[in-house]
C-alpha cells in the first residue's frame, strides 16, 4: 500500500484506517508502515520521522492537522485559478471593446 502520486491525504489516510483496523497489528508496525506509505515528499511524513507519535492514534491525529492544511491550501489554489480566469476574460473583454471601438471611430473619419 502507498499513497498515489494524486491521491489526497485524506484518502490515503481514510485507505490505511480501513486496512489497519481489519489486520492485528502492533502500533508501532503500523506506525512504520504508515510513515513508509506516505509520498517521500509529504510534509506529514517528515513530522512523522522528527517527532516520533506515541501510538497510532497520535499519529492519525496528526494526519488529521496536515489534511487541513492540505484543502487550505487547494482550496486558496482554487480562488487564485479563478480569479486569474476571471482576469483574463475581463482583459479580453476589454481588448475587444477597444478594437471595436478603434473601427467605429475609423469608420466615423472616413
Amino acid at each position: 500500500m502507498a499513497q498515489t502520486a494524486k491521491e489526497s491525504l485524506r484518502s490515503f489516510i481514510g485507505r490505511f484506517k480501513e486496512i489497519v483496523t481489519s489486520v492485528a497489528t502492533p502500533y508501532d508496525a503500523a506506525i512504520a508502515a504508515l510513515r513508509n506509505a506516505l509520498r517521500h515528499e509529504s510534509r506529514f511524513r517528515e513530522d512523522l520521522l522528527l517527532n516520533q507519535p506515541a501510538t497510532l492514534a497520535d499519529a492519525l491525529h496528526r494526519a488529521n492537522r496536515f489534511i487541513e492544511i492540505e484543502e487550505d491550501k487547494a482550496a486558496i489554489d482554487r480562488a487564485r485559478r479563478k480569479h486569474r480566469s476571471q482576469r483574463k476574460n475581463q482583459k479580453r473583454s476589454i481588448t475587444s471593446l477597444d478594437s471595436t471601438t478603434t473601427l467605429t471611430t475609423l469608420r466615423k473619419r472616413n
